[in-house]
C-alpha cells in the first residue's frame, strides 16, 4: 500500500478512478495483507531509490510463514 497519494492533478489527467479498499476486497477470498511502502503507485516503481525498499517489502512477505 503506497503511502503517499495519488496527486489530484495525475488523477484527472490519467482519468483515475480511484476505488476503495472495500471494492477490491469483493475479489478476494480472504481479507489482503496490507503492508505499506514509500511513495505512490507510479513512484514506487518509477523513483529509483524507492525500488530497494518496496522490493524488501516484497520479498518479505514472501519469507512469512504461513498459517
Amino acid at each position: 500500500m503506497p503511502k503517499n497519494p495519488h496527486p489530484e492533478e495525475e488523477v484527472a489527467l490519467l482519468r483515475i478512478k480511484l476505488l476503495g479498499k472495500d471494492y477490491w476486497r469483493t475479489h478476494l477470498v480472504e481479507d489482503p495483507t496490507v503492508v505499506p511502502v514509500p511513495g505512490n503507485h507510479y513512484t514506487m516503481f518509477t523513483d529509483l531509490k524507492l525500488v530497494p525498499r518496496l522490493a524488501a517489502a516484497f520479498q518479505a512477505e514472501l519469507d512469512r510463514p504461513t498459517a
